[in-house]
């Protein structure tokens, strides 16, 4: 019985060498290091954008209470701002304008401080006297930090709601975003 060459166990042989191998692992390497990033943001951006519809969705029913009313709404004899969807004196007053009465709420969960609820509503000006406001400023805790402030974001920062209180005297619209600077944190804003 004859024993085959090596010459021919070589050309018989099917399998691949160690640097076809090493190609394709550094290939895959490449391409998760480019994509792993864009996959993994995907999500904070989506809710992002949820955000920005639920405030453009608070903004129509605040204008439709405007139509009705002539004045946005307020909570005579005490300081104008509250969280919306919070059970608030605000809730009250726009929750009819939206399909089954529920306002919408933050896609995010488990916010620490501030709007736990997830969207921010102050009256202009903002004084405790004013019983006809005739402006309003929307403001909406975002993941994705994009300071543009022709987008209507703002970088207004550090702990996130809790740097929003402090921060509202000056922040009444989103051109008023040049006017507060940090940058640890981003909020959307929308004011008529």
């Amino acid at each position: 019985m004859s024993t085959p060459s090596r010459s021919m166990a070589k050309k018989n042989a099917k399998g691949f060498t160690l640097i076809e191998l090493l190609i394709v692992i550094t290939i895959i390497g490449i391409l998760a290091v480019a994509l792993v990033p864009r996959i993994m943001g995907g999500p904070a951006r989506a809710r992002d954008v949820k955000r920005q519809a639920d405030i453009k969705n608070i903004a129509t029913a605040l204008e439709l209470y405007f139509n009705d009313n002539g004045y946005y709404p307020t909570n005579s004899g005490t300081l104008d701002n509250d969280c919306i969807g919070a059970g608030q004196w605000i809730d009250n007053a726009i929750s009819p304008y939206f399909e089954g009465g529920s306002l919408p709420t933050d896609p995010g969960s488990g916010k620490p401080l501030g709007c736990i609820a997830g969207y921010y509503y102050e009256v202009l000006p903002a004084t405790i006297s004013i019983t006809t406001p005739s402006a309003y400023v929307l403001i909406a805790d975002v993941e994705v930090d994009t300071a543009n402030s022709e987008d209507n974001y703002c970088n207004i920062g550090a702990g996130g709601w809790s740097d929003l209180f402090t921060a509202q005297t000056t922040l009444q619209s989103a051109n008023d975003c040049s006017t507060v600077t940090t940058t640890k944190d981003a909020f959307y804003v929308m004011a008529r």
